[in-house]
Protein backbone atom coordinates (compact mmCIF):
# COMPACT_ATOMS: atom_id res chain seq x y z
CA UNK A 1 0.00 0.00 0.00
CA UNK A 2 1.38 3.34 -1.03
CA UNK A 3 4.18 1.60 -2.91
CA UNK A 4 4.85 2.74 -6.46
CA UNK A 5 5.25 -0.34 -8.70
CA UNK A 6 8.38 -0.53 -10.86
CA UNK A 7 8.08 0.75 -14.41
CA UNK A 8 8.58 -1.34 -16.44
CA UNK A 9 7.84 -4.44 -14.36
CA UNK A 10 11.12 -6.42 -14.38
CA UNK A 11 9.39 -9.71 -13.47
CA UNK A 12 6.73 -9.48 -16.15
CA UNK A 13 6.68 -12.49 -18.51
CA UNK A 14 7.26 -10.12 -21.43
CA UNK A 15 10.02 -8.09 -19.76
CA UNK A 16 13.33 -8.04 -21.55
CA UNK A 17 16.83 -7.96 -20.02
CA UNK A 18 16.81 -4.16 -19.90
CA UNK A 19 13.62 -3.93 -17.81
CA UNK A 20 15.33 -4.00 -14.41
CA UNK A 21 17.86 -1.36 -15.43
CA UNK A 22 15.13 0.94 -16.73
CA UNK A 23 12.96 0.36 -13.64
CA UNK A 24 15.85 1.33 -11.37
CA UNK A 25 16.57 4.44 -13.41
CA UNK A 26 12.92 5.49 -13.38
CA UNK A 27 12.80 5.01 -9.60
CA UNK A 28 15.93 7.15 -9.23
CA UNK A 29 14.49 9.90 -11.42
CA UNK A 30 11.24 9.91 -9.43
CA UNK A 31 13.16 9.94 -6.13
CA UNK A 32 15.24 12.93 -7.24
CA UNK A 33 12.10 14.77 -8.37
CA UNK A 34 10.57 14.33 -4.91
CA UNK A 35 13.81 15.46 -3.26
CA UNK A 36 13.68 18.64 -5.33
CA UNK A 37 10.49 19.66 -3.52
CA UNK A 38 12.48 20.50 -0.39
CA UNK A 39 15.95 20.77 -1.99
CA UNK A 40 15.36 22.71 -5.22
CA UNK A 41 19.05 22.61 -6.14
CA UNK A 42 18.66 18.99 -7.38
CA UNK A 43 15.81 19.86 -9.73
CA UNK A 44 16.76 18.64 -13.24
CA UNK A 45 14.84 17.91 -16.42
CA UNK A 46 15.56 14.32 -17.43
CA UNK A 47 14.12 14.98 -20.88
CA UNK A 48 17.26 17.05 -21.48
CA UNK A 49 19.67 14.23 -20.51
CA UNK A 50 22.39 13.38 -23.03
CA UNK A 51 24.49 10.21 -23.44
CA UNK A 52 27.73 9.97 -21.48
CA UNK A 53 29.99 7.73 -23.52
CA UNK A 54 32.70 7.17 -20.91
CA UNK A 55 30.08 6.02 -18.35
CA UNK A 56 29.06 2.75 -19.96
CA UNK A 57 26.47 1.87 -22.61
CA UNK A 58 23.62 3.53 -20.73
CA UNK A 59 25.51 6.40 -19.08
CA UNK A 60 23.93 9.84 -19.25
CA UNK A 61 24.21 13.30 -17.77
CA UNK A 62 21.70 16.08 -17.21
CA UNK A 63 22.38 19.67 -16.20
CA UNK A 64 19.99 21.77 -14.13
CA UNK A 65 20.11 25.35 -12.82
CA UNK A 66 21.82 24.26 -9.61
CA UNK A 67 23.17 20.76 -10.20
CA UNK A 68 24.46 18.26 -12.73
CA UNK A 69 23.49 14.61 -12.31
CA UNK A 70 25.49 11.86 -14.00
CA UNK A 71 24.42 8.23 -14.25
CA UNK A 72 27.25 5.75 -14.74
CA UNK A 73 26.44 2.24 -15.94
CA UNK A 74 29.45 0.05 -15.22
CA UNK A 75 27.63 -3.28 -14.96
CA UNK A 76 25.71 -4.89 -12.09
CA UNK A 77 27.94 -7.32 -10.21
CA UNK A 78 30.91 -6.37 -12.37
CA UNK A 79 32.33 -3.25 -10.72
CA UNK A 80 36.01 -2.96 -9.92
CA UNK A 81 37.61 -0.24 -7.84
CA UNK A 82 39.90 0.67 -10.72
CA UNK A 83 36.99 0.86 -13.17
CA UNK A 84 34.96 3.12 -10.88
CA UNK A 85 37.92 5.39 -10.17
CA UNK A 86 38.80 5.71 -13.85
CA UNK A 87 35.18 6.47 -14.81
CA UNK A 88 34.90 9.24 -12.20
CA UNK A 89 38.22 10.78 -13.16
CA UNK A 90 37.23 10.70 -16.84
CA UNK A 91 33.94 12.39 -16.01
CA UNK A 92 35.68 15.19 -14.09
CA UNK A 93 38.35 15.73 -16.72
CA UNK A 94 36.32 15.44 -19.94
CA UNK A 95 35.15 18.88 -21.16
CA UNK A 96 32.43 17.18 -23.22
CA UNK A 97 30.62 16.29 -19.98
CA UNK A 98 29.86 19.97 -19.51
CA UNK A 99 30.58 20.09 -15.79
CA UNK A 100 31.24 23.55 -14.35
CA UNK A 101 34.83 24.38 -13.51
CA UNK A 102 34.41 24.20 -9.75
CA UNK A 103 36.57 22.52 -7.10
CA UNK A 104 35.40 19.14 -5.80
CA UNK A 105 34.18 19.74 -2.27
CA UNK A 106 33.68 16.15 -1.10
CA UNK A 107 33.46 12.60 -2.43
CA UNK A 108 30.65 10.70 -0.73
CA UNK A 109 30.30 6.93 -1.17
CA UNK A 110 26.89 5.80 0.10
CA UNK A 111 27.74 2.17 -0.68
CA UNK A 112 27.30 0.60 2.78
CA UNK A 113 29.47 -2.52 3.14
CA UNK A 114 29.80 -4.89 6.07
CA UNK A 115 30.89 -8.51 6.43
CA UNK A 116 30.11 -11.00 9.17
CA UNK A 117 33.49 -10.34 10.81
CA UNK A 118 33.67 -10.39 14.60
CA UNK A 119 33.27 -6.66 15.17
CA UNK A 120 33.89 -5.45 18.69
CA UNK A 121 31.96 -2.77 20.53
CA UNK A 122 35.17 -1.93 22.38
CA UNK A 123 36.44 -0.22 19.22
CA UNK A 124 33.60 2.30 19.24
CA UNK A 125 34.29 5.91 20.08
CA UNK A 126 30.60 6.66 20.79
CA UNK A 127 29.32 3.83 22.98
CA UNK A 128 25.64 4.62 22.45
CA UNK A 129 25.92 3.87 18.74
CA UNK A 130 27.28 0.33 19.13
CA UNK A 131 25.44 -1.82 21.71
CA UNK A 132 27.68 -4.50 23.17
CA UNK A 133 25.12 -7.26 22.64
CA UNK A 134 24.54 -6.43 18.96
CA UNK A 135 26.45 -6.54 15.69
CA UNK A 136 26.29 -4.50 12.48
CA UNK A 137 23.95 -5.37 9.65
CA UNK A 138 25.71 -7.62 7.14
CA UNK A 139 25.67 -6.43 3.54
CA UNK A 140 28.75 -7.66 1.71
CA UNK A 141 27.96 -6.92 -1.93
CA UNK A 142 31.18 -6.74 -3.96
CA UNK A 143 29.93 -3.76 -6.00
CA UNK A 144 29.68 -1.73 -2.80
CA UNK A 145 33.21 -2.67 -1.79
CA UNK A 146 34.52 -1.61 -5.21
CA UNK A 147 32.86 1.80 -4.85
CA UNK A 148 34.32 2.28 -1.37
CA UNK A 149 37.84 1.39 -2.51
CA UNK A 150 37.49 3.76 -5.45
CA UNK A 151 36.32 6.55 -3.15
CA UNK A 152 39.40 6.13 -0.98
CA UNK A 153 41.60 6.53 -4.05
CA UNK A 154 39.66 9.63 -5.13
CA UNK A 155 40.05 11.43 -1.79
CA UNK A 156 43.02 13.59 -2.98
CA UNK A 157 40.77 15.18 -5.63
CA UNK A 158 38.52 16.92 -3.12
CA UNK A 159 38.85 19.60 -0.46
CA UNK A 160 37.19 17.50 2.28
CA UNK A 161 38.36 14.07 1.18
CA UNK A 162 36.09 11.05 0.85
CA UNK A 163 33.26 10.13 3.20
CA UNK A 164 32.39 6.42 3.17
CA UNK A 165 29.15 5.19 4.73
CA UNK A 166 29.83 2.33 7.13
CA UNK A 167 28.61 1.11 10.54
CA UNK A 168 29.46 2.30 14.05
CA UNK A 169 31.45 -0.86 14.92
CA UNK A 170 33.94 -0.19 12.13
CA UNK A 171 37.30 0.84 13.66
CA UNK A 172 37.80 3.26 10.77
CA UNK A 173 34.79 5.38 11.76
CA UNK A 174 35.57 9.00 12.55
CA UNK A 175 32.21 10.75 12.20
CA UNK A 176 28.58 10.09 13.19
CA UNK A 177 25.69 12.21 11.86
CA UNK A 178 22.03 11.89 12.80
CA UNK A 179 19.09 12.92 10.65
CA UNK A 180 16.28 14.79 12.45
CA UNK A 181 13.48 12.34 13.18
CA UNK A 182 10.97 14.22 11.01
CA UNK A 183 13.34 14.13 8.03
CA UNK A 184 14.02 10.43 8.53
CA UNK A 185 10.27 9.81 8.71
CA UNK A 186 9.79 11.53 5.36
CA UNK A 187 12.38 9.18 3.91
CA UNK A 188 11.63 5.86 5.65
CA UNK A 189 8.14 6.27 7.14
CA UNK A 190 5.67 3.40 7.48
CA UNK A 191 2.07 3.47 8.63
CA UNK A 192 0.81 1.51 11.66
CA UNK A 193 0.31 -2.25 11.70
CA UNK A 194 2.30 -5.22 10.44
CA UNK A 195 5.26 -4.27 8.29
CA UNK A 196 4.16 -6.40 5.35
CA UNK A 197 0.78 -4.63 5.36
CA UNK A 198 1.72 -1.12 6.51
CA UNK A 199 1.19 1.91 4.30
CA UNK A 200 4.44 3.04 2.71
CA UNK A 201 4.61 6.74 3.49
CA UNK A 202 8.32 7.56 3.20
CA UNK A 203 9.81 8.44 -0.18
CA UNK A 204 12.27 5.55 -0.13
CA UNK A 205 9.60 3.07 0.97
CA UNK A 206 7.24 4.15 -1.83
CA UNK A 207 9.66 4.47 -4.74
CA UNK A 208 12.13 1.71 -3.88
CA UNK A 209 9.83 -0.61 -1.94
CA UNK A 210 9.86 -3.10 -4.80
CA UNK A 211 13.54 -3.74 -4.05
CA UNK A 212 13.12 -4.00 -0.26
CA UNK A 213 14.02 -7.05 1.78
CA UNK A 214 12.90 -8.98 3.75
CA UNK A 215 9.53 -7.18 3.41
CA UNK A 216 9.99 -3.40 3.67
CA UNK A 217 13.04 -1.24 4.24
CA UNK A 218 13.33 -1.61 7.99
CA UNK A 219 13.59 1.80 9.73
CA UNK A 220 15.76 2.22 12.81
CA UNK A 221 18.36 4.40 14.48
CA UNK A 222 21.29 2.04 13.87
CA UNK A 223 22.30 -0.52 11.21
CA UNK A 224 21.96 -3.58 13.45
CA UNK A 225 21.76 -7.18 12.28
CA UNK A 226 18.96 -7.99 14.72
CA UNK A 227 16.77 -5.22 13.28
CA UNK A 228 17.82 -5.77 9.65
CA UNK A 229 18.29 -2.03 9.14
CA UNK A 230 20.28 -1.02 6.06
CA UNK A 231 19.32 2.68 6.00
CA UNK A 232 19.62 3.97 9.60
CA UNK A 233 18.81 7.39 11.00
CA UNK A 234 22.23 7.68 12.64
CA UNK A 235 24.88 7.33 9.95
CA UNK A 236 28.55 6.53 10.45
CA UNK A 237 31.35 7.55 8.13
CA UNK A 238 34.95 6.65 7.52
CA UNK A 239 36.51 9.94 6.45
CA UNK A 240 39.55 9.63 4.22
CA UNK A 241 41.42 12.92 4.30
CA UNK A 242 42.82 14.33 1.03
Amino acid sequence: MGEVPPNPDPVSPVAGPEACREARLNAFRAWLAEAARHTPVVDVDWAAAVPLEQAGPHGQIVHGPGASVAVLDLGDGALTAQGVEEAVRALLEDPRAGLPELPVGRVTASSYFSTDAAWSASACDVVSTCPADEEPYVYDRDDHLAVQDAARALAPLSDQGSWLVTHPYDPAVTTHLALPEEVYEQFMGLGPGRRDQAMRTGTHQRLYGWLAFPDVWRPGDLPLQSDEVLFPRIQSYEVVVP
